[in-house]
C-alpha cells in the first residue's frame, strides 16, 4: 500500500469519527431539550439527580422478609383551602406543612406562601411510604397549570418507575418518607420568563432553597436520596404554582 493511499485511508476515517460525533452531539442536544421541556427547563444533570440513586435491589440482593404491603387507602380531604386540598393518605408532616400554606395563604405574604408550598411539595413527591403505586405522583396540584401533565408523565415513568418493585422486594416500611423539609434560602425572584408555552408569558415569581432529610431506616440508606432542591414559584393568576424545580442528591452543587 502506498503511502498516499493509507493517509487517504486515514482522512477518510478521520472524516468519519468527526461525522459521528457530530451526529451523536446532536443526538444528545435533542435528548436534553425533550428533557428540558418535560422537566419544566430542568438540565439533564438535574434530571439523574431527580431519580433517587437507590441501591439497585438486582445489585443488592437485600429483601425485606415478611412486611406489610398493603395500604389502608385515607381519602378524607378535609384539609384544603380556596386553592388546593390536601392528597391522599397525608403524613403527619404533610399535615403540618399544608396547615402552614393555609395560614400563609391567609396573610397574603407570597413569599411565605411560596415557601410553605415548596416545603408541602417536597414532602408529599418525595415520600413513597403512602403512595400506592406508580401512578400516585405526589404533590401535582402545586405545578404549574400547563406542565401537569408533562411533569405526571415524567414521573411515572421515571422517578416512580421502580416503586412497585421496591414495594414488593423491601416492604412499605422500608420506602423513603420525608422527616422534614427546612428553607435555606428564600426572595422575591422578580419577573419570570414561562418560556414553555407560546406566547410566552411573564410572571411574578419568587426562589425558595430548601434541605431535606428522611425517616430512618435499616435497609435503605436516607444519605443516598435527593437532599436539597431549589424552587421557582410563579403568581398564576392569583395561584401558586411550581415552575421550576432542581432536585439534588448529596454531594451535588446547586
Amino acid at each position: 500500500m502506498s503511502n498516499k493511499t493509507a493517509e487517504k485511508k486515514t482522512a477518510n476515517a478521520d472524516t468519519t469519527t468527526a461525522t459521528a460525533r457530530r451526529q451523536e452531539k446532536r443526538r444528545r442536544a435533542r435528548i436534553n431539550t425533550r428533557l428540558e421541556v418535560t422537566l419544566l427547563a430542568v438540565s439533564c444533570a438535574v434530571v439523574a439527580a431527580l431519580i433517587f440513586n437507590l441501591v439497585r435491589i438486582a445489585r443488592t440482593g437485600v429483601f425485606a422478609s415478611g412486611t406489610d404491603t398493603t395500604l389502608t387507602l385515607d381519602t378524607d380531604n378535609s384539609m384544603s383551602n380556596d386553592e388546593y386540598t390536601i392528597g391522599n393518605n397525608p403524613t403527619d408532616l404533610e399535615k403540618e406543612y399544608f396547615q402552614e400554606l393555609t395560614d400563609a395563604m391567609e396573610t397574603g405574604d407570597s413569599l411565605a406562601i411560596s415557601e410553605a408550598l415548596c416545603k408541602e411539595f417536597a414532602a408529599d413527591y418525595l415520600t413513597w411510604r403512602n403512595k400506592d403505586g406508580t401512578y400516585e405522583v405526589g404533590g401535582l396540584q402545586y405545578i404549574y397549570g400547563p406542565q401537569y401533565v408533562a411533569f405526571n408523565n415524567y414521573s411515572r415513568w421515571n422517578y416512580m418507575n421502580d416503586f412497585d418493585l421496591y414495594l414488593s422486594q423491601y416492604g412499605r416500611d422500608h420506602l423513603p418518607q420525608v422527616a422534614s423539609v427546612e428553607v435555606t434560602d428564600s426572595y422575591d425572584n422578580g419577573s419570570f420568563e414561562v418560556k414553555l408555552e407560546d406566547p410566552r408569558r411573564t410572571l411574578d415569581s419568587y426562589y425558595v432553597a430548601v434541605t431535606i432529610t428522611y425517616e430512618a431506616d435499616s435497609v435503605l440508606d436516607p444519605s443516598r436520596f435527593v437532599d436539597h432542591g431549589t424552587f421557582v414559584v410563579v403568581n398564576n393568576d392569583g395561584r401558586y404554582e411550581i415552575a421550576e424545580i432542581y432536585l439534588f442528591q448529596p454531594g451535588v452543587e446547586e
